[in-house]
């Protein structure tokens, strides 16, 4: 799971997963939310508690842990 900190670009209320930039080769495979799994696409939006489940290269891991926060375009 991945949860953005309140406050953080990417974190707010109605961004676009189309606009997060991941690193490396990151892949958001779902978005829990409030007790469900929902499948994303490009222009699903974020909601304040969303948590997102991505597959990452072990390598690139450290990218997320080290900020815990992605960037919006």
């Amino acid at each position: 799971d991945f949860l953005y900190p309140q406050g953080t670009a990417a974190g707010t209320h109605g961004t676009q997963i189309r606009s997060l930039l991941l690193p490396g080769a990151a892949i958001i495979i779902a978005i829990r939310r409030d007790d469900k799994l929902v499948v994303p696409y490009g222009d699903s939006v974020l909601e304040g508690d969303d948590r997102l489940d991505l597959l990452v290269e072990r390598k690139r891991l450290g990218e997320l842990q080290a900020g815990r926060e992605i960037a919006a375009r």
